[in-house]
């Protein structure tokens, strides 16, 4: 799972996570070019690449799917999560309330809450788990599926991906633009890694035996 590149609405901090409007800035190509670079020296082949429907994604999918000689797949269910009454907004007053979103769904384990309007972590996640089954039978083992998509979705999953994995261990974990999240499954080891591409390095490992 791969985030997008730095958006316009990231630059004017502003809830944009139903609308279309919003596209990379310079900077945010730049960091998609540079997450094609590190997947390629990597020796990484994706067999299919999907992509949230939202323009910052589309477009970072576009750079990396060119890269690779693919085409990409939009798929709505990768779209970020919807924070109702607080789309197109940014006051200080609209930042608390997702941070006190996140408190409710990650520290109080409060699955239904939600923003005036908004998803709740069970609508996201269900949504994700459908679409990540689909891909699961409609796909080999072996394969490698690049997810391009959106912080916030991609956070709320992680937990569910491996139920072993605490919320709270990952409520100061933030996905930074075009990090990438590796889900490795086996019969012994489940684990999820995170990566930030600026260096490549591991920033988080949650292994269960």
């Amino acid at each position: 799972m791969i985030r997008h590149g730095e958006s316009e609405a990231n630059k004017l901090n502003v809830f944009s996570n139903t609308g279309y409007q919003h596209g990379l800035t310079p900077m945010g190509k730049q960091q998609a070019f540079f997450v094609l670079n590190q997947l390629q020296s990597l020796g990484i082949k994706p067999t299919a690449i999907f992509s949230s429907p939202l323009k910052r994604a589309v477009e970072t999918a576009k750079i990396i799917a060119e890269g690779f000689n693919l085409s990409y797949e939009k798929a709505p269910e990768l779209i970020e999560f919807s924070v109702g009454c607080l789309e197109g907004k940014s006051s200080d007053d609209d930042w608390y309330q997702f941070k006190r979103l996140w408190d409710e769904w990650f520290l109080n384990d409060n699955d239904a809450y939600q923003i005036e309007g908004g998803e709740s972590l069970t609508d996201v996640v269900t949504r994700v788990q459908s679409f990540l089954n689909h891909v699961k039978e409609t796909h080999q083992p072996e394969d490698t599926i690049l997810l391009i998509g959106h912080g916030g979705t991609f956070k709320a999953i992680l937990p569910f991906l491996d139920e072993t994995v605490s919320r709270k261990s990952l409520r100061e974990t933030w996905l930074k633009h075009t990090d990438i999240v590796k889900i490795e499954m086996s019969k012994i080891i489940r684990s999820v890694i995170i990566y930030h591409t600026e260096n490549m390095k591991e920033c988080d490992v949650f292994d269960t035996q």
